[in-house]
């Protein structure tokens, strides 16, 4: 019998409860900052040193592909 997956309705598959995706950063939620590359991540938190630059050493060694979460 194949697999069968479903998105929960409430959070639309991010795991993260309703008043945890109303907090944002950049306009950007736990759930979309988790999901996006880190190089991606460089650009949004360059003014933010304690992770801008940790994102910039991991992008230098050349795994920025890699998402955050």
């Amino acid at each position: 019998m194949p697999d069968v997956e479903v998105i929960c309705a409430a959070c639309k598959g991010s795991r993260f409860n309703g008043e945890t995706l109303e907090v944002t950063y950049c306009d950007k939620s736990i759930a979309d900052v988790l999901d996006m590359s880190i190089e991606e991540g460089v650009g949004i938190f360059a003014d933010e040193p304690g992770i801008g630059r940790k994102l910039e050493v991991l992008n230098d060694l050349g795994i920025g592909y890699l998402t955050l979460g």
